[in-house]
């Protein structure tokens, strides 16, 4: 839970590095609005955006798997989806 109720947390760029986020890591960051993925993202946690204020989101192509709650209570207004999922929990 990275940044677990980080009220101050507006924006993210998270580096092409990164393949994997934890679980729950921007839960109730409540200022959080846009969100850059990291392109060799492959899997979106569990409840990632959990009751985050999130209104952009751009999804990258290397993303394979949505895990259940990522996005539950955030709000989001806008998002891109330019691949197939291979699983997506409900």
């Amino acid at each position: 839970m990275l940044f677990f109720c980080c009220t101050q947390l507006s924006k993210i760029n998270l580096h092409d590095n990164i393949s994997e986020i934890g679980n729950a890591s921007f839960h109730k960051c409540t200022s959080l609005k846009t969100v850059k993925l990291p392109s060799n993202l492959n899997k979106i946690s569990k409840q990632l955006f959990i009751s985050s204020g999130i209104k952009d989101i751009d999804i990258p192509e290397a993303v394979t798997t949505i895990e259940t709650e990522a996005f539950l209570g955030c709000g989001l207004k806008k998002n891109k989806y330019r691949f197939k999922f291979k699983e997506y929990r409900v």
